[in-house]
């Protein structure tokens, strides 16, 4: 199997969201309260919206859940809620092949992929931007910085 074709990304159950939703807030640490107050939704809302916009894929490698991918299509844009490895699953090229799967399967229906990321996590920024994301001056929740990847 070739290295673009090594991810697969399906659609996650019920049990892999809320494993994924956990990791999100894990993640998010202090920023949580700050990117919340942004949204103008308590926890339970965000909670809610997590379930019923866009969709949560699971990122399969080799037969493996790896990680998972919140994305939500919006006209032209493939906005990217969200994405975790599992530690396991760092640092081998499986983010950028679930971002390449992810612009392959909307392929024709997009021109952009756009993205969040906290600006105190510099090494997801490199990475975005080694794919060839760029930061876009967009107005977001404090602490975090949109990053865009235009679609040739």
């Amino acid at each position: 199997m070739g290295q673009s074709d090594a991810v697969v990304l399906r659609p996650s159950s019920d049990d892999e969201m809320e494993g994924f939703f956990e990791m999100m807030r894990a993640h998010l640490g202090t920023e949580e309260d700050s990117g919340l107050r942004h949204l103008g939704l308590s926890l339970e809302q965000f909670a809610q919206l997590f379930r019923t916009v866009g969709e949560v894929r699971a990122v399969v490698s080799d037969g493996s859940v790896a990680g998972f991918l919140w994305l939500e299509l919006r006209e032209r844009e493939l906005h990217i809620h969200g994405i975790i490895l599992l530690p396991d699953f760092r640092g081998r090229g499986l983010g950028g092949q679930a971002i390449a799967s992810a612009q392959r399967e909307f392929a024709g229906r997009i021109d952009v992929i756009e993205l969040g990321v906290q600006l105190a996590n510099t090494s997801a920024i490199g990475f975005y931007e080694h794919l060839g994301f760029v930061r876009h001056d967009t107005e977001t929740a404090p602490g975090f910085q949109i990053m865009r990847l235009p679609i040739r």
